[in-house]
């Protein structure tokens, strides 16, 4: 079987599940690189997605400080940190 067949494939698949289970609820939605779990109206990531480690990161990063704490200093589409040197894009 190629690649094209096996695409093919997949697509009718997919393409008949939703159609036939057009009114079934799903319970688990695959959202970028996370498992997304709905429980009724509220939902939560059951696995994947970004760490808390990265979301920290990136908190730092927009609040405008380094990994280390430090402060960044912007230069066009990059931030550089005063204190390591580490660059980041904006």
């Amino acid at each position: 079987m190629t690649l094209r067949s096996l695409t093919e494939r997949a697509r009718q698949i997919v393409a008949q599940t939703l159609f036939t289970e057009a009114d079934a609820e799903v319970s688990r939605l695959l959202v970028g690189d996370a498992v997304v779990h709905r429980d009724g109206e509220h939902y939560r990531i059951e696995s994947g997605g970004d760490s808390w480690t990265d979301l920290e990161a990136r908190a730092l990063h927009l609040d405008g400080r380094c990994d280390c704490g430090a402060v960044l200093s912007t230069e066009g589409r990059r931030s550089r940190c005063r204190a390591c040197g580490r660059e980041f894009r904006v």
